[in-house]
């Protein structure tokens, strides 16, 4: 990523093998900034977020992703919102909106409760017809 010219990037994997930022324990980063690579792990904890179980962040067949999706974006509070609140947080710090895990989930939860995130989806699918 660094010889792409990205300036702030991350690289993340979670001890469940999630591609992501993980609630259900550590997430291991790889940090790109200020040119300098350094590696570390996250517990759900530095978010201000409380440690779940895999099965609580599960998805499912389309339909029930698309319902978890909808639920997710509405506030409907619990692992499945934490873990995208995570997620979020992590991307917010990487284009500089936050400094601090914490500070970004809870904008990325105010950005949710105000129905924005909600507006996106619903543009998406009436562009996409789905």
């Amino acid at each position: 990523l660094k010889k792409l010219g990205s300036k702030r990037a991350y690289v993340v994997h979670g001890s469940d093998s999630l591609g992501e930022v993980t609630i259900t324990g550590k997430t291991y980063i790889t940090e790109l900034k200020g040119g300098s690579v350094k590696s570390y792990s996250l517990t759900p904890t530095t978010f201000g977020l409380k440690k779940a179980k895999l099965e609580d962040i599960k998805g499912g067949s389309v339909k029930k992703n698309a319902q978890i999706i909808r639920e997710v974006l509405s506030g409907v509070k619990g692992p499945k919102l934490d873990v995208v609140l995570a997620n979020a947080s992590l991307a917010l710090m990487a284009v500089g909106k936050v400094k601090s895990l914490k500070k970004g989930v809870q904008q990325a939860g105010e950005i949710i409760e105000a129905g924005r995130a909600m507006e996106k989806l619903e543009q998406l699918v009436k562009i996409t017809k789905m």
